[in-house]
């Protein structure tokens, strides 16, 4: 018999500091400070709903224990045990009822999740093990051992039978006779009663004999009895050690959360780059840094859950830290004037950094606070523009690149404007939601054109204004206080107007917000592929309806086929011929001058009727980074049950096709990213009668172009650095975002080397060594490569290990 450890806490579930504790007590924070915070977890909860708990699966050979539950995404769907906390709720709280004095006195409270549930409005946790296939373990016999209870209270797990019959199955007493139970292949349910509000963690072992041999597996389940712990709202503050340092110096970063109690991780950041992170203690953490770049750098704490059921994440306001080269002055913007008038000069000028060889400077400008931004033109240490009313509530900033590398930048400098004269006021006069094709109004007050003065309407999406009559939106002036304007452009954007006198902008209003809705087209009736000769018929429906639109079916755009202006011209037939394989069809709405189109792409085939077809929606031209690339098969006539499609990709520069991970059924969906761009994907769709070869559909390329940006994956190399000779080392590659690539290569440069060389093996994203006192000094770094051995991100900025006798 297996010995049992049990645990028993005095607190009940009461404050979500205790819960806390409760809760993550089965972790082990993590000590490294470098590279981020752990992803935190966030469990599943499970209430009001039928689960079988504890369930055993055979996984080719592998013997496991999970759980399963009837939830959205289907009936008895497979979860990790750690995935989870099972809700055993006040629903379920009574009093023991006389003749269960096992589970406590008559008349305690308990909180019972009971062996029926008919009602369907608790928990109903049972055990599983038909999921082993029969005959796969000896006898199909399972035996279900409690090794350990920790918790507020006792745990008792019972069936019940005829009047005063019960089978008690476990106990969290130290009797051994209620420690394990034995069952044959079977779906079972029981009475869990907990005598105690609480989170409780039972560690189950579940043996098995498979041809004699014993097998076993063991998992840790989480119930939460009574009220579930409140998630707390954090907040997170920031102080430095220093606020004007040269490059390589030391800084201590200390950081606060608060309330005190919540577990996580403060990981600190500098922009967007991370210094590292380290575990909470009593609501604090201190970096110890030297990795700050050149130039203003703003710092932020940003605190990591480790648990988000428990806690919510929270940011620091930044701490501005000027960064500068031994001896010299901070990077910064100097002339800019406290104001300016419209038509004054701006002379501003990029000083404590002198840019050398291959270097240049970029001038970057934005709405206050904005997370969007654009370029100034011009490349020198000095900018010189006129300056209007509609750069009011701009600012800027200087960065020094090496190519396209953003060496060390300023701090954002606010630009001021005064207006002259007084300044319009802009104000919504519509409620409700506008539509593209609406016109939409805005009332006007506060300053009137004079004589030699006009008023325009000016848009911005990000960051410049620009005339909102733009060829795409058109704007009128109805009357001296009305602005209506009809755009055919979707999303968001600001509008002003602004006051111009002699081709200059002297005064503007502040901006007001419209969110221009889409008309959303639905075809009907459309499918994904045709034969030859069958013919097209496809309804289109418009919501909301455009009053008094034209509509046509074009094909190619130029070309009209079909056009009307009553509900018989939403209609549109067309017998296919392989002409039109891959043409574009366009349905368009027309009003006046507003426009608004949809277009779907036809694919044909004069495959005969008999056969099989398997083809790809055609892809985008192109991808950017983190976008979905939607991949959907086309089956034609459907799949049958027990016909299987299996995926497959080809990287570029290799010959062999390799399996595409987790990939089934006709659709996937994989997220861009720049290594992607020239993989081709394919899919091969097997019969399950074996009446016909496998059939493969042509491949498809995808394409990730985002313009010379650089890519969104960087590598960090975490893990410990210091060590004695012989000491068994393991450095880590962490990777954020995540990436579809598996493949690394480390590298490692001694002192007096002029390059890292790539270490021979060194192919996973951990590599262990034992280390030599040769190798005191040696850096080490990572980077992810593609499968045929090129960098694609990375490498990593390197550590440096330390070996001392």
């Amino acid at each position: 018999m297996t010995s049992r450890l049990i645990r028993r806490s005095v607190a009940c579930l009461a404050t979500v500091m205790v819960a806390t504790t409760a809760i993550t007590s089965q972790s082990t924070p993590a000590l490294a400070a470098e590279g981020p915070a752990p992803d935190p977890k966030e469990y599943r909860v499970l209430q009001d709903l039928h689960t079988d708990a504890v369930a055993t699966f055979l996984d080719d050979t592998t013997f496991d224990l999970g759980s399963k539950a009837d939830v959205p995404e289907g009936t008895g769907t497979r979860f990790a045990a750690d995935e989870l906390w099972f809700h055993v709720d006040d629903d379920s709280a009574t009093t023991v009822p006389e003749g269960f004095e096992f589970i406590a006195p008559e008349g305690a409270p308990v909180w019972l999740a009971t062996e029926a549930n008919p009602g369907g409005n608790q928990l109903w946790p049972g055990f599983s093990t038909e999921s082993v296939p029969a005959g796969a373990i000896d006898d199909d016999r399972t035996t279900f051992t409690l090794n350990e209870v920790e918790g507020p209270g006792d745990l008792e797990v019972f069936t019940t039978g005829g009047p005063g019959s019960v089978n008690r199955l476990w106990s969290s007493d130290e009797n051994e006779d209620y420690a394990s139970f034995d069952v044959g292949r079977t779906h079972m349910h029981a009475n869990w009663a907990f005598t105690e509000a609480g989170t409780y963690h039972l560690t189950v072992e579940a043996g098995v004999s498979r041809s004699g041999e014993p097998v076993s597996a063991s998992a840790t389940y989480t119930f939460v009895v009574g009220q579930l712990p409140e998630t707390a709202a954090t907040g997170s503050t920031l102080t430095s050690s220093a606020t004007e340092i040269t490059v390589g110096e030391s800084i201590d970063l200390t950081a606060s959360v608060t309330p005190a109690s919540v577990s996580g991780y403060l990981e600190f950041r500098a922009g967007g780059t991370v210094l590292g992170h380290e575990p909470v203690t009593d609501g604090q953490a201190t970096l110890t840094t030297d990795a700050l770049g050149l130039g203003n750098q703003r710092v932020t704490a940003h605190f990591v859950p480790e648990v988000t059921n428990l806690a919510e994440p929270s940011t620091s306001e930044p701490v501005a830290i000027d960064v500068t080269e031994p001896g010299g002055e901070p990077f910064r913007i100097d002339g800019l004037a406290a104001s300016y008038q419209p038509g004054d000069e701006l002379v501003a000028d990029a000083v404590g950094v002198a840019a050398g060889e291959d270097q240049s400077f970029r001038w970057v400008i934005r709405p206050v606070g904005s997370a969007s931004s654009g370029y100034v033109t011009g490349t020198g240490p000095q900018l010189v523009q006129a300056v209007s009313a509609s750069d009011d509530g701009y600012e800027i900033k200087v960065q020094l690149l090496t190519g396209r590398t953003v060496e060390a930048e300023t701090a954002w400098r606010p630009i001021a404007v005064e207006p002259v004269g007084e300044v319009p006021v802009l104000t919504p006069a519509d409620e409700g939601p506008v539509h593209a094709g609406n016109t939409f109004e805005l009332e006007l007050s506060g300053r009137e054109a004079a004589e030699g003065e006009t008023l325009e309407l000016v848009k911005r999406l990000d960051s410049p204004w620009f005339d909102a009559a733009n060829g795409q939106s058109t704007v009128t002036f109805p009357e001296p206080d009305r602005v209506a304007v009809t755009s055919t452009i979707t999303g968001e954007a600001e509008y002003a107007v602004r006051v111009i006198r002699d081709g200059l902008a002297i005064a503007q209003s502040a901006p007001v917000t419209v969110e221009i809705n889409e008309r959303e087209v639905l075809f009907e009736g459309l499918r994904s592929l045709y034969r030859e000769g069958a013919t097209l018929q496809v309804n289109a429906s418009v919501y909301p309806e455009l009053e008094g639109a034209t509509y046509s079916w074009r094909m190619p755009y130029d070309t009209v086929l079909k056009e009307g202006t009553g509900p018989e011209a939403l209609l549109f037939e067309k017998t296919m011929t392989m002409a039109d394989d891959g043409q574009w069809l366009h349905f368009v709405m027309t009003r006046g001058d507003v426009t608004i189109s949809e277009a779907v792409q036809l694919r044909v085939t004069d495959a005969p009727a008999e056969e099989q077809i398997l083809a790809f929606a055609n892809l985008a031209d192109h991808y950017h980074q983190g976008g979905a690339i939607d991949f959907s098969l086309i089956a034609d006539p459907p799949m049958s049950d027990g016909d299987t499609v299996d995926w497959e990709w080809r990287w570029p520069g290799t010959e062999e096709w390799s399996p595409l991970p987790d990939t089934s059924g006709l659709e996937h969906v994989l997220v861009a990213e720049q290594a992607l761009d020239g993989v081709e994907v394919r899919a091969t769709l097997t019969f399950g009668d074996d009446a016909a070869s496998p059939i493969t559909a042509d491949p498809v390329t995808v394409y990730v172009d985002d313009h010379g940006a650089p890519p969104r994956q960087t590598v960090t190399v975490a893990g410990e650095t210091a060590y004695a000779p012989g000491d068994t080392a393991t450095l880590t590659a962490e990777v954020e975002p995540g990436t579809v690539l598996t493949g690394y290569q480390w590298f490692e440069k001694a002192p007096d080397a002029e390059e890292a060389v790539a270490i021979p093996g060194a192919t996973g994203p951990e590599y262990t060594f034992t280390t030599a006192a040769e190798q005191d000094g040696h850096e080490f770094s990572a980077a992810v490569v593609t499968p045929t051995g090129e960098v694609a991100y990375g490498p990593a900025a390197p550590v440096t290990l330390t070996v001392a006798r």
